[in-house]
C-alpha cells in the first residue's frame, strides 16, 4: 500500500523529500502512529494537488489488549473480531504472558484460567505483583463456570469472568464497559 500511495504522489507531482519534507516514520508494535496526511486538496475530486504539502495528524488511540489463551482457533477469532476496536496481541501460555506484560502495556488482558505450564489465576497474581502490574484490568476466559472460580478469580486480581462459548460482541461489550467502569475509591478516601 505504501508503494501505491508513493506512485500516486509522484504522478501527482508531490515530492516526499527535499527541504521541509519528512520522511515517513514506519510505526513500532503497540505504539500510536502518527498518520501522514495530505494538505491542500483539488476542489471537489479529493485527489492531492501538485505541491501539496504533508503533514501528521495523530491517529485515534486504540486500547491495547492482550489474549492469553492456549487454543489457536480461540486467539485467532477474537483477534479478528476484536481488531477494530482494541490494538490485539495474543500468547499461547502463561509464561508468554508474563513476558510479554514485563515489556509492554496493556489496558485489558483477556486471560484463560485453564492452561498448561501456569494457569490463569496464579498468570493473574505474578501480573498483579509485578510493577505497574495493578494498571491493566484482567478478564478470566473458561470453559468451567461456578460461583467459586468467580470468587478464586476476584481474589487473584480479576475484574470480570466470562464463560466459554461466549458471544464475541458480547465480550467486546465487556471489555469496552471495563474500560470505562471507574476504579473504587481507595480505602482511605472511604474511612474519612
Amino acid at each position: 500500500m505504501l508503494v501505491l500511495a508513493c506512485a500516486a504522489a509522484k504522478r501527482s507531482g508531490i515530492r516526499l523529500d527535499g527541504p521541509g519534507h519528512r520522511a515517513w516514520p514506519l510505526p513500532a508494535l503497540n505504539r500510536y502512529p502518527r498518520l501522514p496526511t495530505l494538505v491542500g486538496r483539488n476542489q471537489g475530486e479529493g485527489a492531492p494537488r501538485a505541491g501539496a504539502r504533508i503533514r501528521e495528524m495523530p491517529m485515534s488511540a486504540k486500547p491495547s489488549l492482550l489474549i492469553v489463551d492456549d487454543e489457536p482457533s480461540l486467539r485467532y477469532m477474537a483477534r479478528l473480531a476484536l481488531s477494530a476496536d482494541f490494538l490485539v496481541d495474543d500468547v499461547d501460555s502463561g509464561e508468554a504472558a508474563l513476558e510479554r506484560v514485563a515489556v509492554n502495556r496493556y489496558d485489558l488482558i483477556l486471560l484463560d484460567v485453564m492452561m498448561p505450564g501456569l494457569d490463569g489465576y496464579t498468570v493473574c497474581e505474578r501480573i498483579r505483583a509485578m510493577p505497574g502490574g495493578d494498571e491493566p484490568k484482567i478478564l478470566f476466559c473458561t470453559g468451567r463456570g461456578g460461583i467459586s472460580g468467580r470468587a478464586r478469580g476476584r481474589q487473584a486480581g480479576a475484574e470480570g469472568y466470562v464463560v466459554k462459548p461466549f458471544s464475541l460482541g458480547v465480550l467486546r461489550t465487556q471489555l469496552k464497559d471495563m474500560l470505562l467502569a471507574e476504579a473504587p475509591p481507595a480505602a482511605d478516601a472511604v474511612a474519612s
